[in-house]
C-alpha cells in the first residue's frame, strides 16, 4: 500500500504536494522525527495574528510551556483560564504559547471569541507541523521546555489544577543530590535520575537498610482526582534483579487514592533490600501494568 501511495504522490502537481492533505500524506510516507522527552526543541516557522513571525527559540533562557489547541476542543477552552494565570504569575521565568492547529481562518475566527493575552500563534501547517514533530495525536496537547532549549515533559490531556502543579514542579529550585550515613545506614537525599520528566511521582529520599529499601515519595496530580499503585510494583537493580514491595505508609496500595485539593501528598513504601554496593535502579508499578508508574535510573552514588 505504502508503494502504490508513494507513486501516486510523486505524480501529484507541486501545487497539490503544499496544501494540507499533500503534507498529510508526505508525513505518512515520510514520518517526521519525533521531539521526546530529554531531545532538544523542535522548532519553526510561527506566525502570530498581524502576521509577524517569530521562533520558539526566541524565549531560550526562560521556560515555554506550548500548548496545541483547537476551539473544537472543550477541554483545551478549560485550560485557557489556568494558561492566562501561569502566563501571569511566571511572566518573568516562563513563555506560554499556544499553537492553533487550525487553518488561518479558523485560527482568527476562534481568536476573536476567545482572546489571549498570551502568546497566540500558528505555523499554518495544521497538524502537519509541530503538531507532527512533537509526536501530537490529541488535543489539548503539552510541551513543557527547559531554558536551555531541552523538553522537559510532554502529554495530553486537561484536569483541573494540574497545569499549575506541573509547572510549579519544574520551576521549583532543584535539590542538590546528596548522600549522608546514619546509623550505619546510608541516605541519599533528592537522588537524580536519568531524565528529566516531571513525574507524578517523585523520589525524595532512598534509605538503604538491611531490612528494607525505603523510598520516601512524594505525588503530584490533579486536585480530587485518584492515583493507585498496584501491589506488583518492584525496583530493578542495576545488575537486572528485581526487589518486590513489602508494605507502604499514607498510601493504600492497590486501591484508588484521592489526592487533596493541594494536589500534592507524601507517603512512604518499602521494598525488599538492595545490595549495598548498588549504582542505581528502576522503579516499576510492574512489568504487565498497562500504563504503569516507570522511574529509571535513580542513582545511588554522585
Amino acid at each position: 500500500l505504502r508503494e502504490r501511495v508513494e507513486k501516486l504522490y510523486l505524480r501529484l502537481d507541486p501545487a497539490l504536494k503544499t496544501t494540507a492533505r499533500g503534507n498529510e500524506i508526505h508525513i505518512y510516507l515520510y514520518p517526521v522525527k519525533i521531539c521526546e522527552v530529554g531531545d532538544r526543541l523542535a522548532d519553526g516557522l510561527l506566525f502570530d495574528r498581524e502576521g509577524r513571525e517569530h521562533h520558539l527559540s526566541d524565549y531560550l533562557g526562560k521556560y515555554i510551556l506550548l500548548d496545541f489547541w483547537s476551539r473544537g476542543c472543550g477541554p483545551c477552552m478549560m485550560s485557557q483560564p489556568e494558561l492566562k494565570e501561569i502566563s501571569e504569575r511566571y511572566k518573568d521565568s516562563l513563555e506560554v504559547v499556544s499553537l492553533s492547529i487550525e487553518n488561518r481562518k479558523g485560527w482568527e475566527e476562534a481568536s476573536k471569541a476567545h482572546a489571549m493575552t498570551w502568546n497566540n500563534w500558528n505555523d499554518l501547517e495544521e497538524t502537519n507541523g509541530l503538531y507532527a514533530r512533537y509526536g501530537v495525536r490529541g488535543i489539548p496537547h503539552f510541551v513543557l521546555i527547559s531554558p536551555e532549549g531541552k523538553v522537559v515533559d510532554s502529554w495530553s490531556g486537561y484536569g483541573k489544577g494540574l497545569l499549575k502543579l506541573k509547572v510549579k514542579g519544574m520551576l521549583a529550585p532543584k535539590q542538590p543530590m546528596r548522600i549522608e550515613w546514619k546509623d550505619g545506614h546510608k541516605l541519599v537525599h533528592h537522588p537524580r535520575k536519568k531524565t528529566e520528566k516531571v513525574d507524578v511521582l517523585t523520589i525524595r529520599q532512598v534509605e538503604l537498610t538491611d531490612s528494607a529499601t525505603v523510598l520516601r515519595v512524594h505525588a503530584r496530580y490533579i486536585p480530587n482526582y485518584w492515583i493507585r499503585l498496584d501491589k506488583a510494583t518492584f525496583l530493578m537493580s542495576d545488575k537486572g534483579v528485581n526487589y518486590p514491595l513489602l508494605r507502604s505508609e499514607g498510601f493504600a496500595i492497590d486501591e484508588q487514592v484521592f489526592m487533596p485539593d493541594s494536589g500534592e501528598m507524601d507517603f512512604t513504601l518499602y521494598f525488599a533490600p538492595l545490595p549495598k554496593d548498588t549504582r542505581w535502579f528502576d522503579f516499576s508499578e510492574g512489568e504487565h501494568v498497562e500504563g504503569g508508574y516507570y522511574i529509571e535510573g535513580i542513582r545511588l552514588t554522585e
